[in-house]
């Protein structure tokens, strides 16, 4: 096994060594397949997802769609969460002060 690649499924070899042409004649074979018969393709299409990844990546190397961005994961704090706490917060705080003597003199040092 040392001589063999691991480069997934070899479809982004395939599609590389094919022309633009090759490309859009492939897609427009699938575009007539779904308009002639739209179920038949899309069980076509669901029964092999090694073909919709290679339509998927022909239409990519043609700029008929943008690839998909990939977003860093930000943490975002939960508002919900932060709200309610600090609201509790503030409800601790006023309901003990309101307990408490306003007038300073009855309290001992």
């Amino acid at each position: 096994m040392a001589g063999r690649q691991f480069v997934g499924d070899g479809t982004a070899a395939s599609l590389a060594g094919m022309s633009k042409n090759q490309l859009y004649d492939i897609m427009s074979q699938m575009k007539a397949l779904i308009e002639q018969n739209h179920q038949q393709a899309r069980e076509i299409l669901i029964q092999n997802p090694l073909l919709t990844k290679t339509l998927f990546q022909a239409q990519i190397m043609l700029g008929m769609v943008q690839p998909p961005q990939v977003l860093p994961k930000i943490q975002v704090p939960d508002i919900t969460t932060a709200s309610a706490a600090s609201a509790a917060s503030s409800a601790t705080t006023t309901a003990t002060s309101a307990t408490e003597p306003s007038d300073n003199s009855s309290i001992s040092w």
